[in-house]
Formats: structure tokens, C-alpha cells, sequence
């Protein structure tokens, strides 16, 4: 769900945005385990999809 901020904050670099929706985000992560007498170690990975994200942007103004 979007913050106040993210909906009404009017800060000098921020401008908020009341049309904002709530993320909608699918992850999946998996990983394997390996401990041997010689070797010991982790592989992990991690997707994630989203749509709608909420993030701060900053604008280049000439």
C-alpha cells in the first residue's frame, strides 16, 4: 500500500503522487545446501515480478 508520503508528501525534491495504487508483487527464492568433510558452501536464488512498484525517482532538470 502506498505511504502518506508517497500519496501527499510536498517536500523541495518530492512531489507525491494521490494516484498511486498498491503493488502487486510475485517472488519466488530456492537455494541448495552443501556440506561436505571438504567443501561447505550456498546457492541461493531469488526472482521477483512486480507491477505498479512504488519507487522515488529523481528528474534531471536543465
Amino acid at each position: 500500500m502506498p505511504t502518506f508520503t508517497d500519496l501527499y508528501y510536498q517536500g523541495p525534491t518530492n512531489i507525491g503522487n494521490p494516484d498511486l495504487k498498491p503493488e502487486k508483487t510475485a517472488s519466488i527464492e530456492g537455494g541448495f545446501k552443501l556440506n561436505s568433510d571438504l567443501l561447505k558452501g550456498y546457492l541461493i536464488g531469488f526472482y521477483r515480478k512486480g507491477k505498479d512498484i512504488i519507487d522515488w525517482v529523481k528528474l534531471n532538470q536543465i
